[in-house]
């Protein structure tokens, strides 16, 4: 699209959408940055096994993305439940068990790491999700300091979204309201269901990751220009996004990774070394005797930038987050406030969340 500024980390890639050539990035929420898929599971396969039925993940690719009162009519045809069992039916009683749960909800691996780092790079950044108001509220609770740092969020009951993947409308939303003309051939999706691939393609973006669960068909990943096992495998660089910095920059399921991870517990911790031993930090490409590592821990004590080892036993380093802002800090996010949002009577679902609530609602 002519006339589109580049903002100020873009490589300057100009010609048609290739991987070196990203300006924007969408996330899908459920299943990509929100380990949920399980909740979903979980509540259907307790309903089903009441009437000796069991939930596949055939069934569940069917589901995926749709509007709640259509995955509903979905899983009671598929399963047969006509006669016993009504969408309306099946959605009030799905609704109890999934509110409980999703106030449990954690980060998928590697989505806190590449959100803060392309936010802290200046790489516009948001989140188009199906579901609604109000289980995005109870979804990400725990951690609306990382969803504080989109430019916006798109949710599923949204005015403009008026239909469900994988129908283009909650894309459509999300890309303008990125600041300025935004060309659709260089925003990067990332999803893990295949209506979501479906719906960028429909509206002419070019660049897909998909992180699918892996009980999902390979049939479905068609439409992705690359399939990750996880966010922790996706290296920015690889689509000209600013690449990372710290010494974990390597996708950190790799080998290379988790040695790097090992030594820095070395530094650390207070193991002693019984004998002499040598690592090879690849990436420092240099030898390395544990003895080395060891004296590196305590200068690091000495100038007060390590706890003493007496007090950390092997294994408990941790790293806090940062206090998370409360979810006033995020409701300006939305067209509306988060505090319009009505909650849902006694475990029931509304008419509204009905028709317009997605599966992932």
């Amino acid at each position: 699209m002519a006339g589109v500024a580049a903002p100020a980390w873009s490589n300057g890639t100009a010609g048609a959408a290739t991987r070196g050539s990203v300006t924007h990035v969408i996330f899908d929420m459920d299943g990509l940055l929100l380990d949920t898929e399980g909740f979903y599971t979980l509540v259907q396969e307790r309903i089903l096994a009441r009437y000796g039925k069991t939930f596949d993940w055939s069934l569940k690719a069917k589901m995926m993305g749709k509007k709640a009162i259509e995955a509903a009519r979905v899983f009671v045809e598929e399963m047969d439940l006509a006669d016993v069992l009504t969408p309306e039916a099946f959605l009030e009683e799905r609704e109890g068990m999934l509110q409980q749960l999703f106030t449990t909800t954690e980060l998928m691996p590697g989505a806190k790491r590449l959100i803060d780092h392309l936010h802290a790079k200046g790489v516009p950044i948001c989140v188009a999700t199906g579901s609604h108001r109000r289980h995005f509220q109870l979804k990400t609770q725990n951690h609306s300091d990382v969803f504080a740092l989109m430019h916006h969020i798109v949710v599923g009951d949204d005015p403009e979204v008026r239909n469900g993947k994988p129908s283009p409308d909650i894309f459509l939303a999300a890309a303008k309201r990125f600041e300025g003309n935004v060309d659709l051939s260089k925003v990067l999706v990332f999803e893990d269901a295949p209506s979501g691939l479906l719906q960028q393609r429909m509206r002419g973006c070019k660049l897909a990751v998909m992180v699918p669960d892996p009980r999902l068909d390979a049939s479905y990943h068609e439409g992705a220009d690359q399939v990750l096992g996880s966010l922790s495998d996706f290296d920015p660089a690889v689509w000209g996004l600013p690449p990372f910095e710290d010494l974990s920059s390597e996708p950190l399921s790799s080998p290379r990774s988790h040695l790097l991870y090992f030594i820095q517990q070395l530094l650390l911790s207070e193991l002693r070394p019984t004998k002499f031993m040598l690592i090879h930090p690849i990436r420092l490409g240099i030898g390395c005797p544990l003895k080395n590592l060891e004296r590196e821990r305590e200068r690091r004590e000495r100038r007060g930038t390590a706890r003493p080892a007496s007090s950390r036993p092997l294994g408990s380093e941790t790293f806090g987050r940062p206090a998370s802002p409360s979810l006033s800090a995020i409701s300006s996010l939305f067209s509306e406030p988060l505090e319009r949002i009505s909650s849902v009577p006694d475990g029931g679902i509304s008419e509204e969340q009905k028709g317009i609530g997605p599966y992932y609602s």
